[in-house]
């Protein structure tokens, strides 16, 4: 029953979100998703997009092919850096958790992942950009909720096996 309700609210939650974000928001890189149907978010450790039908990511803006996330910046996968690395104030983890800065996201780390990736160091908390900031230098919040983002996690850069 638990799982239902989990089910649901995430539900709930991707479909509101869909009437938040807009297609002008993204960067030249980028390209909108609204949450329904599935995208591939390539990532330097994913380039290929395997996670497309794993992981159900929020409304935002992602990568456009062929660039890569890396910490929320989308670069060509020729200049991912080598397997292992996380950008700044990001600790690799086999299972971890991550704080966000702000938005209709959680603000304290309560959701554990199980699945290696760069996770934010305490005291860091996740931009809607996708950086690991401190928790004092996260923008502030404003009235304009438009300008919302989907934070995007950082990709994990483990050694495949």
């Amino acid at each position: 029953m638990k799982s239902f309700y989990i089910v649901v609210c995430s539900a709930l939650v991707q479909f509101s979100l869909a009437f938040i974000f807009t297609n002008d928001e993204c960067e030249g890189n980028e390209i909108y998703y609204n949450g329904t149907g599935s995208i591939c978010h390539a990532t330097c450790d994913d380039p290929d997009h395997d996670d497309c039908f794993k992981i159900l990511h929020p409304p935002g803006c992602y990568c456009k092919r062929p660039f890569v996330d890396f910490g929320g910046d989308c670069i060509m996968p020729d200049k991912c850096p080598p397997t292992g690395t996380c950008p700044k104030n990001e600790l690799y983890l086999k299972r971890g958790c991550d704080s966000f800065c702000d938005g209709p996201y959680v603000t304290q780390c309560n959701t554990e992942f199980d699945f290696p990736s760069c996770y934010c160091q305490k005291p860091f908390s996740r931009n809607k950009r996708g950086k690991c900031l401190k928790r004092e230098e996260c923008p502030k919040t404003n009235s304009s909720i438009k300008k919302t983002r989907a934070p995007r996690r950082t990709p994990a850069r483990s050694s495949r096996e």
